[in-house]
């Protein structure tokens, strides 16, 4: 497993509360794609400019944070099963990573809840 020491308290911090060390030792195929949504989260916590662009819309930079600093490893796990339940060719994956991850805590809920209700009476 190449998930190293942070570097810094943020990286711990999105360690600690993203779980990453138990991502990649639950899914050690998608290590890579693990750590390129790490790192995507820390740019964008680590982002100075007033606005993000985020699904075409520039959004104010604090409220991305405030999305991105509510992120769990459930929410890493859910963008991870929507990539790939998407049959789309994504061009901008970056983009979309970002899109997924500010709207990943709005949609979860309502995801997984689709999923039952399409198992159990589908």
């Amino acid at each position: 497993m190449r998930c190293e020491a942070p570097a810094d308290l943020m990286t711990y911090e999105i360690d600690r509360k993203c779980g990453f060390k138990t991502l990649i030792a639950d899914m050690p195929d998608r290590e890579s794609e693990i750590l390129e949504v790490r790192e995507l989260i820390l740019e964008v916590l680590r982002n100075d400019e007033p606005a993000i662009r985020i699904c075409g819309t520039m959004k104010p930079t604090d409220s991305v944070k405030q999305h991105f600093h509510s992120l769990t490893s459930e929410h890493i796990r859910y963008v991870l099963a929507s990539l790939d339940d998407n049959p789309a060719d994504i061009r901008n994956i970056k983009q979309y990573l970002l899109a997924s991850l500010y709207n990943a805590t709005l949609t979860i809920g309502s995801y997984y809840r689709a999923k039952v209700n399409h198992d159990l009476y589908g």
